[in-house]
């Protein structure tokens, strides 16, 4: 029999014919394996295939037969890679985030090769890329390749670091300029590679896809003992952390300042559509449940769910939920069995001479709170003067309909605790008329909220003006119970801003022209209080 031209290299073409289009599901027969020879320039019989299948068994390669109704087929048996081994590596390559979309394609293509044909087939059942969020630096792999010879050197490295922007074009962090890093280890985490570095003094995090332009520096590298210290498992729970439910396509309204952070979680086909000057929109496919509210809860006041009212509605359930946990005045609290918030309308501005005509108080406990209100009857001959009524809209009809001062000191007296803190706006008029209505000092400390709002904020400082700068819900109507509430929610944004209340307790500021107003009341301290002025 004349020889094909690929003869001499025709046990290697067996071997590849092995392992490119055999498997335990699809063995050849000795037919076959004669034709796709011959397909290959090779000509050969069936004694001479025995002897080639015998030498290629007794080299390591697992070739097995089989009976195919009279027929014998024969297939590679063991190969280096199960076929669900492989199926669990593609599946690792198409998940992870921080390999490229070609890249992934690119090393999934090269797994099909280590199965036969038909397995491939499998594989490529498997895969699906390009709907999923997939890193767009396509240097990933060899930016990990030089960090790694850095470290091997032990030299440090310099590069360029970016981020992107609301049209998902990169922008470059330091204007550009290269950050010089002493480089220790990779992190893997949410499915993102990151260097672990040394650079200022202290180890911090890069994110590996947006490193650009590395190179390798001569100059050794720095942090050996802080990253001999570094506990690595928790210093990844500290710095990393998202997405089960049901599938809802959520609008989100973000801060320019967070396109990055947009991008990143969402993909670079995402919809970024701006909205004002300050903001845009985005419109996304997202498991609504308690992980994706607790990442919204994470970028704090720069992104806002627009819609559907259901996701809003949720994150703000979810948001209870936190807030009952960690309930308002917490710090005042730990000290004060209960606050007081009191507004008193009064008939003048002398504790002395004028008289209560509305008495409002909410009471705050760790329980919960409560609310009081009640019109209190003048003395006889008492009438409110007309520029009041104007005012407050208070007549001396409603005062009839109230109680007495009696029962008004009664109910008050009932509403002290052991250690009860008294919060007023402008405290000094309120706490005035409540020790005349008791007749001797009040066993309570104060809180002035007035004296805190003109240290925080310039002027004017009325009520009302405070109210609209913590944006808080309420009226400064000079209704008592109105005004009470007023008080509450901007003490309360006042602990928010800063929690400093403690250092207020008894302490009131008073502007030098107008003096303190009143009798000085007992256990309380006085200071003249600057007034700041707005430009």
């Amino acid at each position: 029999m004349p020889r094909g031209k690929n003869n001499r290299g025709k046990v290697l073409f067996l071997d590849r014919f092995f392992r490119e289009f055999t498997d335990q599901d699809h063995p050849a027969t000795m037919e076959q394996i004669l034709s796709w020879l011959e397909e290959h320039d090779i000509q050969a019989e069936r004694k001479g295939i025995y002897e080639d299948l015998e030498f290629l068994s007794n080299s390591g390669t697992d070739i097995r037969s089989v009976r195919i109704g009279r027929s014998t087929g024969y297939y590679l048996g063991r190969r280096e890679f199960e076929l669900s081994e492989l199926k669990l590596l593609v599946d690792a390559v198409q998940s992870s985030q921080f390999i490229t979309e070609n890249k992934s394609l690119s090393l999934i293509g090269r797994l099909e090769k280590l199965g036969s044909t038909q397995q491939a087939k499998q594989l490529r059942r498997q895969v699906w890329v390009r709907g999923r969020i997939k890193t767009m630096n396509e240097s990933v792999f060899n930016n990990v390749d030089r960090i790694n010879a850095a470290i091997e050197a032990d030299c440090r490295i310099m590069f360029r670091y970016f981020t992107w922007d609301r049209s998902k074009n990169r922008v470059f962090r330091r204007d550009g300029k290269r950050y010089t890093v002493s480089p220790w280890a990779f992190l893997l985490d949410s499915e993102k590679y990151y260097l672990l570095a040394f650079e200022d003094g202290m180890m911090k995090h890069f994110r590996v896809d947006k490193m650009l332009d590395i190179r390798v520096t001569d100059r050794p590298r720095e942090g050996k003992e802080d990253f001999a210290k570094l506990d690595m498992a928790s210093y990844t729970d500290s710095h990393f952390g998202m997405f089960s439910g049901e599938n809802t396509a959520v609008k989100l309204l973000f801060d320019n300042r967070l396109a990055g952070v947009a991008v990143d979680q969402f993909g670079r086909d995402a919809m970024l559509i701006p909205e004002g000057e300050e903001h845009f929109s985005v419109t996304v496919n997202v498991a609504v449940n308690a992980q994706f509210y607790g990442w919204l809860t994470g970028l704090g006041d720069q992104v806002r769910i627009l819609s559907p009212q259901s996701a809003a509605d949720g994150m703000r359930a979810h948001l209870a939920s936190i807030q009952a946990l960690y309930p308002p005045f917490g710090s005042l609290l730990s000290v004060y069995d209960s606050l007081l918030f009191v507004d008193t309308e009064t008939t003048g501005f002398d504790s002395e001479t004028d008289h209560i005509t509305e008495f409002a108080a909410i009471k705050v406990t760790r329980a919960g709170q409560e609310s009081y209100r009640t019109f209190v009857r003048l003395p006889d001959g008492v009438s409110i003067p007309e520029n009041l009524v104007a005012m407050t809209g208070i007549t001396d009809e409603m005062c009839e309909s109230g109680i007495s001062t009696d029962d008004l000191r009664s109910q008050f007296q009932a509403l002290l605790d052991r250690k009860t803190l008294l919060i007023a706006y402008n405290a000094q008029f309120d706490a005035s008329f409540l020790t005349r209505l008791t007749g001797e000092a009040l066993r309570v400390d104060y809180l002035d909220s007035l004296t805190v709002y003109r240290d925080r904020a310039q002027a004017p400082h009325r009520l009302s003006d405070a109210i609209a700068h913590y944006r808080v819900y309420g009226r400064n109507s000079h209704r008592a119970m109105d005004d009470a509430e007023a008080l509450l929610e901007v003490t309360k944004a006042m602990e928010a801003e800063k929690n400093d209340l403690l250092s207020y307790i008894n302490r009131f500021g008073y502007k030098a022209k107008y003096g303190i107003g009143g009798k000085q009341i007992e256990g309380i301290t006085y200071f003249e209080q600057e007034e700041r002025m707005s430009v």
